[in-house]
């Protein structure tokens, strides 16, 4: 099982709690029989396990699982989280997440947005928003960040390879300001150099080594708390082929 994970408690205050994006490429590892590994955590944060903000893929391996979520929790009464219907059961291709919420909008569906591969879904399994004007973790200064893991469950790693990392604070934008469609071959292909504004606590992660150090600018560095970050050649423009799964994966970079 991968144990591979960063870290990070940020040092300032976040731009604006209530608006955020995320974009990142990643590449699944499957077979993973392990029932503990229910949810391969992306980046999770918050104050315990009824105060927290995540999102994470369930489990490839098993039927029905391989959705992607998008969770948010205020209090234990209160759970937002978007469910996708789409299935992520592909581990050999490389697939480009994009989620930016601003809790400030009047519709409730647009306080969210989930992109995959350019393309935004609109349909979810289940489909609850955070309230009007809600702060969400993500960002905060009080909290620990993990990437790859989760701080509130211990088994929830991410197997697989992540690439191109971007947490903007404060700024939401849409795929398209991160990928773009291949005029010759109709694939969507990664952006290495997005104009984007990252706030106080954003980061560029993982873009050309094996390396926890942000890229964008700010200096917001992770620390490796478990595992090994290993490079790797397979990355969203060099992509692997896959003949088997391997059981032994860890949450690698790309470049």
């Amino acid at each position: 099982m991968a144990s591979t994970y960063l870290t990070k408690t940020f040092s300032s205050a976040p731009t604006n709690a209530k608006k955020g994006t995320f974009s990142v490429w990643f590449k699944l590892s499957g077979n993973d029989d392990n029932s503990n590994n229910a949810y391969y955590r992306i980046i999770a944060t918050g104050a315990d396990s009824v105060n927290r903000s995540d999102i994470n893929i369930t489990n490839p391996s098993y039927e029905g699982a391989g959705t992607l979520n998008f969770t948010y929790y205020n209090t234990a009464s209160q759970e937002d989280s978007l469910t996708t219907e789409v299935k992520f059961k592909d581990v050999s291709a490389y697939y480009h997440l994009v989620v930016a919420w601003d809790t400030t909008q009047s519709t409730a569906s647009n306080r969210v947005k989930i992109y995959l591969n350019g393309n935004q879904i609109t349909n979810f399994s289940t489909e609850n928003y955070p309230e009007q004007n809600d702060d969400l973790h993500f960002g905060n200064n009080s909290t620990v960040h993990h990437i790859g893991s989760s701080p509130h469950f211990a088994t929830r790693f991410f197997q697989g390879i992540m690439s191109h990392f971007h947490y903007c604070d404060g700024y939401t934008y849409q795929a398209s300001d991160f990928g773009s469609t291949d005029a010759t071959t109709g694939e969507w292909k990664i952006n290495t150099a997005p104009s984007v504004t990252y706030g106080n606590n954003g980061f560029w992660l993982f873009k050309d080594n094996a390396s926890a150090n942000d890229q964008s600018g700010n200096s917001n560095n992770f620390t490796v708390s478990g595992g090994t970050l290993t490079p790797t050649i397979d990355n969203p423009s060099n992509n692997f082929a896959v003949l088997d799964s391997n059981l032994n994966n860890n949450t690698v970079l790309v470049y």
